[in-house]
């Protein structure tokens, strides 16, 4: 029994420890782009409004149609990751938790 409680033990306190230190990192980098990014798409409407710039919309369509594409192929090699379930989850609960609070 205690041969396979420790490992596992292990993985989800790394695991949420981790998890937790890049939540709250997250939480603090992700404010200041968010504003940086409100700046920029503030500046680009104005400059669309005021005829300076010209927004391809159908490319952009394209390109997000794209992306969303490979996205999807993306989950084929899941399997890989199955086996640090534990690993993953408790990183996954401490990210979250992190976020929330800080």
């Amino acid at each position: 029994m205690s041969e396979v409680t420790v490992p596992v033990v292990y993985e989800l306190a790394v695991g949420g420890f981790g998890g937790y230190l890049i939540g709250f990192a997250l939480k603090k980098v992700t404010k200041g782009l968010a504003f940086i990014f409100a700046v920029v798409i503030l500046a680009m409407v104005y400059l669309a409004f005021s005829g300076l710039l010209d927004i391809n919309y159908i490319g952009f369509a394209t390109d997000v149609k794209n992306s969303l594409n490979y996205a999807g192929q993306a989950f084929v090699g899941i399997a890989p990751f199955l086996s640090n379930l534990p690993l993953i989850g408790s990183f996954i609960v401490g990210l979250f938790v992190a976020y929330k609070m800080a």
